[in-house]
């Protein structure tokens, strides 16, 4: 239970950042980090026609 609790306030501490503050703390993703084939739909993987 006590893990829940720390969860818990791990997200209130978070819900206090505003949205461009979460931007800052996250790292920008290169798009080849997120699919190995340039030809795919990063979201899908679908290759492009």
């Amino acid at each position: 239970m006590k893990t829940f609790v720390v969860d818990l306030e791990r997200t209130n501490q978070l819900s206090l950042l505003s949205d461009q503050d979460l931007v800052d703390l996250c790292p920008p993703i290169k798009p080849d980090l997120v699919t190995k084939n340039r030809d795919s739909h990063p979201f899908t993987g679908e290759i492009d026609q």
